[in-house]
C-alpha cells in the first residue's frame, strides 16, 4: 500500500505542476500527445489506482481495532487464570441475610 501511496502521489504532483504551468488538465495533456483510446487507457489506470487506494483506506480503518493488538491466534471468550492459579472470574457473594 505505501508504493501506490507514493506512486499516486507522484502522479498528482506532476499533474498539479503541468496543469499550472499549461493551464490544461490531466487528460487533455495526455489526449494531445497520444490517441483517444491511449487516454481512456491512462486515465483508466489513475482512476483504478485513486479507487483501490480510497478502499483499502476503508477496510483497514473499518478493521476490529483487536487485529493490531498482536495477540493473532489467541481466543479473547476463554478466561485465563490468575497467577494464584485461581479462576479470574469471582464467585457471586451472598447479599445481606435477612434473619432478624
Amino acid at each position: 500500500m505505501l508504493l501506490v501511496t507514493i506512486a499516486l502521489v507522484l502522479v498528482q504532483e506532476m499533474a498539479v505542476r503541468l496543469g499550472t504551468y499549461t493551464g490544461k488538465g490531466l487528460a487533455a495533456l495526455i489526449r494531445e500527445q497520444f490517441t483517444l483510446r491511449m487516454t481512456a487507457v491512462a486515465l483508466g489506470c489513475v482512476l483504478l489506482a485513486n479507487t483501490g487506494l480510497v478502499v483499502s483506506e476503508f477496510t483497514r480503518a473499518s478493521g476490529p481495532p483487536s487485529s493490531c493488538s498482536g495477540s493473532a491466534g489467541t481466543s479473547s471468550s476463554r478466561s485465563r487464570p490468575s497467577p494464584s492459579g485461581r479462576s479470574s472470574r469471582s464467585a457471586p457473594t451472598a447479599g445481606p441475610s435477612g434473619s432478624s
